[in-house]
């Protein structure tokens, strides 16, 4: 791979002197998609270590990774705005701590969720064959699509936090709200009250900027099947201006009351985004596509802070778990239980702990690339784990299944070939770049059918 990019690097050079005019061709473009294929190629390598770990321990195929790592994304999207709201808004605490603090939440739910996972759905099947085990992981991939789509409806959520607003909701059975029923929500400008007697509802609004006044009391009738129109007051604290437009209507059948109000102004909830997103041109001042042309840099890439933060999070996370495998007694263990289930039960390990806290790891390490993700392409949905956990199990075939090192390699070939594909192909074919991913798959297991990293093993029989 190192060798096919250094020949394209030299190929774009040359390219780039002999057509100065057409951008695409010099060896600065280049650069600038090899940074991009290594940024994703970082988040798929996070996620093929969940898969490469699993299967190294207990020879199983886990094809509800990528499902974890949809889960891990939704779980920093409600933890971010949590965490936003209580410590960014009320104790000033840097954005960038709040994002680590989610980022860490969502790791310890995912890991969790891996266990919960293991216990309930493979450990009943653990003496069984191993297609009844695959049958139950690609089961309860669609099960946790659908659960998904359940708990966080199909329409896509913004990660960002840069238009974030915190609704406070109240309902009381008199205009003076002695004794009111209280709700948060986030970003929403609806709310449904589980309630059918006469009642009144007020609002408020926080963001940035402070904290608005209390909205007028709006007088929802129990026997109303009808959109009622509240008034609001014109201005509150701190220049936030109260919810305007205010509604409500009751369900036919009863029992519940959905209320409804008018978006806060957008100049009101800005906040300043957590990574500066303003990318900045790195240049990269010798070899041989250094010359510019007309005052232009020919040579170098453009990287955002959310680029760095992705590149060091995954080295961090490889060489931790680099340590923990090779260094620590639990490594050691799990290397035993890899090798060897029976015998190491014998020796006194408890292989199920191993086993689960291995689902827990490589969840969690599925957690960090659904944040990361999340924050770098904002949107998210219950169905964003679909492609990238085939992609990511690709990517660890590819490296040599059961290798932590061929996990690596594989998420980075896999990133950098489609971002190439995507860059230099046309746009009308580039939707194809998805089957580079399996276009490597198959010629690298023909001509290595372990993985690049893989190994060899014979069997007596």
């Amino acid at each position: 791979m190192l060798g096919v990019l250094v020949v394209l690097y030299i190929l774009f050079t040359i390219l780039g002197h002999l057509f100065p005019d057409n951008e695409l061709l010099t060896s600065g473009y280049f650069a600038d998609l090899l940074f991009k294929g290594i940024v994703l190629g970082s988040v798929y390598a996070l996620i093929a270590l969940g898969y490469t770990m699993v299967y190294g321990v207990i020879q199983l195929i886990n094809f509800a990774h990528g499902e974890i790592y949809m889960l891990g994304a939704f779980f920093g999207y409600f933890s971010l705005r949590y965490y936003i709201d209580r410590l960014y808004f009320g104790n000033g605490l840097p954005l960038w701590i709040v994002f680590v603090l989610a980022m860490l939440t969502a790791m310890i739910l995912c890991a969790v969720c891996g266990v919960a996972i293991e216990k309930f759905a493979y450990l009943p099947l653990r003496k069984s064959t191993r297609i009844a085990a695959l049958i139950t992981a690609v089961g309860m991939s669609f099960f946790l699509q659908n659960l998904g789509l359940i708990l966080f409806s199909a329409n896509p959520r913004s990660f960002a936090p840069n238009t974030f607003v915190v609704y406070t909701v109240e309902a009381s059975a008199n205009e003076s709200f002695s004794a009111p029923v209280s709700k948060r929500i986030y970003n929403e400008t609806r709310v449904f009250l589980p309630v059918s007697d006469d009642l009144y509802v007020r609002i408020r609004a926080r963001s940035q900027q402070g904290e608005s006044a209390w909205s007028d009391p709006l007088f929802i009738a129990g026997n109303s099947l009808f959109e009622s129109m509240g008034s609001s007051s014109e201005s509150g604290d701190k220049n936030v201006p109260v919810p305007s437009g205010l509604s409500a209507s009751r369900d036919e059948i009863g029992g519940r009351v959905e209320f409804k109000w008018s978006e806060i102004p957008k100049s009101a909830r800005d906040i300043k985004p957590i990574f500066v997103e303003t990318p900045k041109f790195v240049p990269l001042d010798f070899g041989l596509g250094a010359d510019s042309t007309e005052g232009r840099r020919r040579f170098g890439f453009n990287a955002t802070e959310i680029h760095i933060v992705i590149l060091v999070t995954t080295a961090v996370m490889l060489a931790g778990l680099y340590w923990l495998i090779h260094f620590t007694r639990f490594g050691m263990a799990m290397r035993a239980v890899s090798f060897d289930k029976d015998v190491t039960r014998l020796m006194g390990i408890d292989t199920d702990a191993v086993i689960s806290l291995t689902f827990a790891l490589g969840s969690s390490l599925a957690a960090v690339a659904g944040c990361l993700v999340g924050l770098y392409l904002v949107r998210i949905d219950p169905l964003m784990g679909v492609l990238p956990g085939i992609k990511a199990f690709v990517a660890a075939v590819v490296g040599g299944i059961g290798s932590i090192p061929g996990a690596a390699a594989g998420g980075l070939i896999m990133g950098i070939s489609e971002t190439l594909v995507k860059g230099y192909i046309p746009s009308r074919i580039s939707p194809l770049s998805d089957a580079v991913a399996f276009a490597f798959l198959i010629v690298i297991l023909l001509v290595k059918p372990t993985g690049l990293f893989g190994k060899v093993t014979k069997e007596k029989v």
